[in-house]
């Protein structure tokens, strides 16, 4: 009569281990699905910056007078104008000479007062992201 009911409790036991693990798994596969659609933005935004910036630096080689015979550095350099900037960068680039009072974080895709910076960086969504992002590029 013991033994039956400590098959019974072992069986008990054995079932809210059962559903505790499924619950975690269930977790962990809705927040790997949602972190791979997290990164999938991310890479994209990446991949999207890269090429224009890959795109303005090609137009400004391409725009920079011929130097006929002489090997003199221009001290100016590519300059960009506001055409090659996306218009959602420059949602948040401040203009010359005033104070920048935004903030865009690149990992979390944000823009932000540039007063919240520092709670941002600490916050635990950040910290996750970038955990996450050293991660998968490693």
């Amino acid at each position: 009569m013991r033994e039956d009911e400590e098959k019974e409790e072992k069986a008990k036991f054995l079932q809210i281990l059962e559903k505790h693990f499924e619950r975690q798994n269930k977790m962990i596969n809705t927040f790997c699905a949602e972190m791979t659609n997290s990164n999938k933005l991310v890479f994209n935004q990446l991949r999207k910056v890269i090429n224009k910036e890959e795109d303005v630096t090609d137009k400004a080689e391409e725009s920079k007078p011929g130097t006929s015979g002489t090997s003199s550095v221009s001290d100016t350099g590519p300059t960009i104008s506001d055409t090659d900037i996306s218009p959602e960068r420059k949602r948040w680039r401040p203009s010359i000479g005033s104070p920048r009072k935004e903030w865009f974080c690149h990992i979390c895709q944000q823009s932000m007062n540039i007063k919240s910076r520092s709670s941002h960086l600490n916050s635990k969504t950040h910290n996750n992201l970038a955990a996450l992002l050293n991660i998968y590029i490693l």
